[in-house]
């Protein structure tokens, strides 16, 4: 074990990729080699990715008969110079461009119904001037005050255009948005501290009853929303460590147990930078990315036609027998898992949805694999192992610190600190005094005792190699640093306050 991993007690977890579908797989591992990034970071990407596209397709339907939306509220923290835009682009920009022919299309259809809408009015102001000369002269009015009503109920109602992607989004163009133009939307952005700030952090509970498929009260009251497709959303955001502190430090310690939150996968993967190896990444093919992507347009394509059509949007998809066992066991996992001195006890709030998360990341995985509409049993288990890994990220960064002895905060200091010299000496460990250490090492370092602490926990691990000098003194140097990764490279700290 390495003295990072046991200092902090709270390793990242990894991503069950071989869980995964070939398809989906395929895509992850490619889109990570290719931008050089971690793969739990291009997972979560194209998580959020499917989220949004099936949640056009079709909705998951429980044990107990409810249309269970698929879409997924996701958030990235990743620090700056992490390909963040090339990442989220690699699936965005297909997606624009389908959305862009669509829109073209779109544009057509709204000058017809501008044309028609203007037909209309000429035609209601005709009635209402015939209903006032009928009742000027003591006429008859009932038959245009039919008319009236008739032409009323047959106003042109404005085109439907399918869109899935909006970016830097406020809360009153997405309530227009669902309204109007489309019943779903992708909240997406590269930086999308201010989607969370736009959405999350003023309108939490218009928010959070969007993910349940409901739309927010104000929108509900519009004469332009049907109600009849059910709304559906998604967020895809990636954010800044620091950005996504002043988020929750704005609002409070509790801000994941307060709804919208709980109802987020939020991921800190561990960055690359320094590790990365471009002339591997352009050897990389990204056939398997496009070939996620081909299926993600033809199912856009099918849910965009649809809308057009005014058909019906969403398949209802079923549970085979074996997928609802496996879902029966995951929602009492995490029933018992969220009780009294359990492991997930601290966050109540995310665990008790955990069972709803693991079904819609099924149905996700269903839609885009086959069009048979069944989540199968596979689809199940790799959904119970992806809600796993967020529910111990969610631990990790957001549940209570780890006890953690001072004596080995000492040792992963002093591991860093000889990390950090070794690399001025040209990568090859030297041997450094613990006199050294005490004038220029790190300041919790520039006490004997503390010093001492430290180089025994780092002997003990098999980390160092210590050598007796006169005088009672010693030195100290690495003993394998080939098996060494720095605290500093590792997202084991959570995200900068």
């Amino acid at each position: 074990m390495m003295i990072t991993d046991f200092a902090l007690q709270r390793s990242p977890a990894m991503f069950p990729l071989t869980d995964m579908p070939d398809l989906i797989r395929h895509a992850i591992q490619a889109l990570a080699d290719a931008e050089q990034v971690a793969v739990e970071a291009a997972a979560t990407v194209v998580l959020g990715i499917n989220a949004a596209v099936a949640q056009a397709v079709g909705d998951v339907v429980s044990l107990v008969g409810r249309d269970i939306p698929l879409g997924q509220f996701t958030i990235v923290i990743y620090p700056s110079g992490q390909s963040k835009t090339p990442l989220i682009n690699a699936f965005l920009e297909p997606l624009r461009a389908l959305q862009n022919e669509f829109a073209h299309d779109g544009d057509m259809r709204r000058k017809k119904h501008a044309a028609a809408l203007d037909v209309h009015r000429e035609k209601a102001e005709y009635l209402r001037q015939e209903l006032r000369r009928a009742l000027n002269e003591k006429r008859s009015a009932a038959g245009i005050e039919l008319q009236i009503e008739e032409l009323a109920v047959r106003q042109p109602m404005p085109p439907r255009v399918p869109a899935w992607i909006l970016e830097d989004v406020t809360l009153p163009s997405l309530q227009k948005h669902l309204a109007t133009a489309c019943p779903f939307a992708l909240c997406a952005s590269e930086e999308g501290y201010r989607v969370l700030d736009e959405l999350v952090g003023r309108q939490p509970t218009q928010v959070a009853a969007a993910w349940g498929g409901l739309p927010p009260q104000s929108l509900r009251m519009e004469r332009s929303y049907s109600g009849r497709d059910p709304i559906r959303l998604s967020i895809l955001a990636m954010v800044q460590g620091q950005q996504f502190g002043k988020f929750l430090q704005r609002r409070g310690d509790d801000v994941f147990g307060s709804g919208v939150m709980s109802r987020f996968f939020v991921c800190e993967p561990m960055p690359t930078a320094g590790y990365r190896d471009w002339n591997t990444a352009r050897q990389v093919s990204r056939d398997p990315i496009n070939a996620l992507v081909e299926r993600l347009l033809t199912l856009a394509r099918r849910a965009g036609s649809r809308l057009i059509a005014g058909e019906p949007l969403r398949d209802r998809l079923t549970l085979s027998k074996d997928a609802e066992a496996v879902w029966r066991q995951c929602s009492l996992d995490y029933e018992q898992w969220i009780g009294p001195g359990c492991w997930l006890a601290a966050l109540p709030a995310f665990g008790s949805k955990c069972a709803e998360h693991v079904l819609r990341v099924a149905g996700a995985i269903a839609v885009v694999e086959s069009d048979d509409r069944i989540v199968r049993e596979q689809h199940m288990l790799a959904a119970s192992k992806v809600v796993f890994f967020f529910a111990q990220e969610a631990l990790r960064l957001f549940g209570p610190q780890p006890q953690v002895p001072l004596q080995v905060q000492w040792a992963s200091e002093l591991e860093n600190f000889l990390w950090s010299r070794m690399q001025l000496m040209g990568g090859v460990p030297q041997p450094i005094a613990a006199n050294d250490i005490l004038r220029n090492g790190p300041k919790n370092l520039r006490r004997r005792e503390n010093l001492d602490a430290a180089t025994s926990v780092l002997q003990q691990q098999g980390r160092i190699i210590v050598a007796p000098r006169p005088h009672g003194s010693y030195a100290v140097q690495f003993y394998d640093p080939a098996a060494f990764m720095p605290a500093a490279v590792m997202p084991i700290a959570r995200f900068p306050a």
